[in-house]
């Protein structure tokens, strides 16, 4: 492999880390509520589907980096779709561009045909 496509793949992986910790971020919230633990636990794990779904895109691109780049690109229109006329348009881009860019990312790293085996 490329130093370049080695290099294009390091900056996928990452990006798609970043999204994951952002996405996780959002669960966060669930402790400021004053119920049982139980109820918190059951909120935080409601709240941290995105991030588990994010997760798993992820680690199927670590080895197979077309079939995770096309998963981003469909999370990126999923989410616009199920949100559309909700919020203003630089919401969509914070959320959905890098699922974009890290999609992207993924189909040029995996352009070659090659599947990732390290």
């Amino acid at each position: 492999m490329s130093p370049s496509r080695r290099r294009l793949r390091n900056i996928a992986r990452g990006l798609g880390i970043v999204i994951v910790a952002f996405f996780a971020v959002f669960a966060l919230d669930v402790f400021r509520e004053q119920h049982g633990i139980l109820r918190v636990l059951g909120a935080l794990l409601l709240h941290l589907v995105p991030a588990l779904m994010m997760l798993a895109v992820l680690l199927l691109a670590w080895r197979r980096p077309r079939a995770g780049g096309v998963l981003y690109l469909a999370l990126g229109l999923l989410y616009i779709g199920t949100a559309m006329g909700r919020f203003p348009w630089y919401v969509y881009a914070l959320v959905a561009g890098p699922l974009f860019l890290c999609g992207l990312l993924f189909l040029a790293a995996g352009a070659a045909g090659e599947e990732m085996t390290e």
